[in-house]
């Protein structure tokens, strides 16, 4: 069932935006003029937030609460967000690859925030810090530059990807 988004539940998607990525995350729900909440209907819990076109912006995990970002709030918080706050810069070389919703390996990562930990969730950028992709951290900013090997972030979703499926709708 879709909802707008009331007072009660825009306060508390503010201050989960603020606490999960950084103070001031919140500003991003003001670049959208109406908000909707798809609630569960078993549960009767918010799960999917949208807006007035019909975008998903996140999604609401139910096992912790936490916010699941797409491309389009993975936008909004690069621009609000100070480099490098939330990022993962990867080489030149694999940013399509990226860009197609290809995970990112290790040995790929040229810099990361020193605040990122293993579950968090994370921009992938190019080095011209252009968006690539938004994905979930399964190394913590230490061992994505320490290591040569293995996935470093797993993509949920790459920027060409999106884009590609917003086309053929």
């Amino acid at each position: 069932m879709k909802v707008p988004m009331n007072e009660i539940l825009m306060r508390k998607f503010r201050a989960l935006l603020d606490t999960q990525f950084f103070p001031g995350a919140s500003k991003a729900l003001d670049y959208f003029d109406k908000l909707y909440v798809v609630i569960s209907p078993t549960t009767g819990r918010p799960r999917i937030v949208v807006d007035s076109r019909g975008r998903k912006i996140f999604t609401i995990r139910a096992s912790d609460y936490c916010i699941i970002p797409t491309i389009v709030l993975a936008e909004i918080l690069k621009k609000l967000a100070p480099y490098p706050c939330l990022r993962v810069v990867v080489c030149n070389e694999v940013a399509e690859f990226i860009a197609k919703g290809g995970n990112v390996f290790a040995r790929h990562v040229l810099q990361v925030h020193d605040d990122i930990r293993a579950g968090d969730e994370v921009l992938v950028v190019d080095e011209e810090d252009s968006l690539l992709a938004v994905g979930r951290a399964r190394l913590s900013a230490m061992e994505m530059m320490y290591f040569t090997r293995g996935v470093a972030v797993t993509t949920r979703e790459g920027i060409l990807k999106c884009r590609n499926s917003e086309g053929s709708r």
